[in-house]
């Protein structure tokens, strides 16, 4: 079982390291020794930037809590750390000639033609979803590599995806997600217009889409952009602030 490091922080660094660019790395660096790296911000007054590229980098959660009780969310991700058969698990994929990331890749890190991504501990019967926005004619399969650590040790496997003809644009979660990331920094900072041309660019791209749901996403987002320039102007700091965080923590969820 991997070790797990639990940062509660309400507020910002005070001294040393303070920028992401800083402390994302070691928690990268613990990660690949073995130790998973979970995030809560309590309050609204934290650096939510910096704990969320801690927890991307550690492998962990990124949780937000009004006080020193932890969040069931987080419960439950302890729980299901306890419980994992599978840990230090991995995909990787390698992309073919002609097959191209073509947005911000998420939770994966892309380095050459290979896209690899570390997922935390899962508990039996849980699921993940990975998204990686991709573009282009492939040349070839798909080869996806799948590596964990089970109770009988290290273990791995590889598979072939079909070859697919893809030249879309449509905005999917990865999107969406950075999107909404540029959205909550515009509300804390009280630019309520702003919020809504970021959320308005990836969800009218989406409107043409074929996918009833897909256009219905555009619908919502749409129509939370027109709520965010009416109210944010009006709204309290701290009734920005959170609304910030809130909306940056479901970033989270989508691009993760």
């Amino acid at each position: 079982m991997r070790s797990r490091v639990v940062v509660l922080s309400d507020g910002v660094p005070n001294e040393g390291a303070f920028l992401p660019e800083e402390l994302a790395p070691r928690a990268a660096e613990a990660l690949a020794a073995g130790c998973t790296t979970t995030v809560v911000g309590l309050g609204s007054q934290f650096d939510a930037p910096l704990l969320r590229a801690l927890a991307e980098a550690g492998g962990g959660g990124y949780h937000v809590g009004a006080g020193a009780r932890l969040a069931p969310a987080l419960s439950a991700e302890l729980e299901a750390a306890l419980a994992a058969p599978a840990d230090g698990a991995y995909v990787e994929l390698e992309l073919p000639p002609g097959l191209e990331v073509h947005a911000d890749p998420g939770a994966f890190r892309v380095e050459g033609r290979v896209a690899r991504v570390s997922v935390p501990a899962l508990a039996p019967g849980a699921e993940r979803r990975l998204v990686l926005p991709l573009t282009g004619r492939p040349a070839a399969q798909l080869r996806v590599h799948v590596g964990w650590k089970g109770p009988a040790g290290p273990q791995a496997v590889t598979l072939a995806a079909p070859a697919v003809a893809a030249e879309t644009s449509l905005p999917g979660d990865a999107a969406l997600g950075l999107a909404l990331d540029a959205a909550a920094a515009h509300v804390s900072a009280g630019r309520g217009r702003q919020a809504r041309a970021a959320l308005d660019a990836v969800a009218e791209a989406a409107l043409a889409s074929p996918a009833p749901q897909v256009r219905v996403r555009a619908e919502t987002t749409l129509r939370l952009g027109v709520a965010l320039e009416t109210l944010v102007p009006g709204a309290s700091h701290g009734a920005r602030r959170e609304l910030g965080l809130a909306l940056g923590t479901l970033a989270w969820d989508l691009r993760r």
